[in-house]
């Protein structure tokens, strides 16, 4: 976010305190980071397929519930805390796990699958 440094900083709660000063050249934002990275994922997936639809890796390799999955149940069973909730379960940021990939990680993959099935050779 220290590409709108002085915004937070401005106007968010603790922005003073928060803000970051590292700025970037395309700013992406979400309410969950998780969103931004699957959002980040998909983009780079349909850049990848248009431009390259012979050698481009499967949409899996790129954005995967059942990985998303695995990884975040290894995670608490190694004790991870999801911090707004003070507790080791599966959550994305207090979101219940299946709702977020049923909402989310499912629908971005749909997207991606539909996209490029009409973009396809």
């Amino acid at each position: 976010m220290g590409k709108v440094e002085q915004l937070v900083r401005a106007n968010i709660m603790n922005g003073e305190t928060i803000a970051c000063a590292v700025p970037c050249h395309h700013l992406i934002t979400a309410g969950v980071s998780n969103w931004a990275a699957s959002a980040l994922a998909c983009a780079l997936y349909a850049i990848h397929a248009e431009e390259e639809p012979l050698t481009c890796p499967s949409r899996r390799a790129f954005l995967d519930p059942d990985f998303e999955e695995s990884v975040l149940r290894l995670c608490v069973e190694c004790g991870a805390i999801v911090g707004i909730l003070g507790q080791a379960v599966m959550s994305v940021d207090g979101f219940e796990w299946e709702a977020h990939r049923r909402q989310i990680v499912v629908t971005l993959c749909e997207l991606m699958d539909s996209f490029v099935s009409t973009t396809s050779p």
